[in-house]
């Protein structure tokens, strides 16, 4: 078992938040701002199509704004398909003019339908890289803390999953509440994927895959992100060059992380409480 070292959680979330802070200030982040804003905002329902079709994608655009951003989708890429709304014209009949219209005219009222589009994750391109804020981890586990986040996964009845199989993009991991199960990409330094088991961890004990959390995207990720940085922090693992980088691309603003603090200390503190019982 890994032991734990004792930490102000205060002076901790005090460093997230400076931290965060000072990569949202970074010219790199400026420019990452720039080309997101090419990024669409998609619907609801279209989340959940690119999630279901590629589970870890991370940026998602149309063949032609890959190419505007300098990057090409490779050859033989199968596209994931989302809804695109269209505007289409029907032919009124002669019963359906107005009173008031030209002798000879037709008017064509304008009807709405939506089409299968396909969209690339930026996994599937290749091409410029963008700045890179969010610098993984290097560094074996040198304490026997991986052994003992599996094993707290496992003692939350949970499954990890290394398959390296498709669908999975550019993503370290991420937790599918519906399975109980987390997946990992194996690639990933022992250091990388201890931190990235506790954050999906963080997400279970969230409550981020139940039905009644409404919490956005970028809060949950918040939540998750800041709990696993103190984790980590609890056995003496400086996660900074990942986290802050992390958090400054999904809070808007930092006051995020600070409205969120009790319950960033509440999972941060039931992931420790398991990880010593194991």
């Amino acid at each position: 078992m890994a032991e734990q070292a004792t930490i102000s959680t205060q002076d901790l979330l005090a460093k997230i938040e400076a931290g965060t802070e000072a990569i949202r200030t970074s010219d790199d982040f400026a420019e990452l701002l720039r080309i997101a804003a090419k990024f669409h905002n998609y619907s609801f329902g279209n989340v959940m199509l690119i999630s279901l079709q590629m589970p870890g994608a991370t940026r998602v655009a149309g063949f032609h704004t890959w190419l505007k951003l300098g990057r090409s989708v490779r050859k033989g890429e199968h596209g994931i398909r989302i809804l695109a709304p269209c505007v289409g014209k029907a032919r009124a009949s002669d019963d359906e003019q107005p009173d008031d219209a030209p002798e000879g005219t037709q008017t064509a009222p304008r009807r709405m339908f939506f089409k299968a589009v396909p969209v690339f994750d930026i996994s599937q391109t290749d091409g410029e890289d963008f700045p890179e804020i969010a610098r993984k981890l290097d560094g074996d586990d040198e304490i026997g803390l991986l052994r003992d986040m599996w094993c707290a996964a496992g003692a939350a009845e949970l499954t990890i999953d290394v398959e390296p199989t498709h669908g999975h993009g550019d993503a370290n991991g991420y937790y599918v509440a519906s399975e109980r199960r987390i997946w990992l990409n194996g690639e990933l330094s022992g250091v990388q994927t201890c931190k990235t088991i506790a954050h999906e961890l963080a997400h279970h004990f969230a409550g981020h895959g139940d039905k009644d959390c409404h919490d956005s995207r970028g809060e949950r990720e918040c939540v998750a992100e800041s709990a696993a940085y103190m984790v980590m922090q609890a056995y003496g693992i400086d996660s900074g060059q990942y986290t802050f980088g992390y958090l400054a691309s999904w809070c808007e603003d930092t006051k995020v992380i600070k409205a969120k603090a009790a319950e960033i200390f509440t999972v941060a503190r039931a992931i420790l409480s398991l990880l010593s019982e194991v």
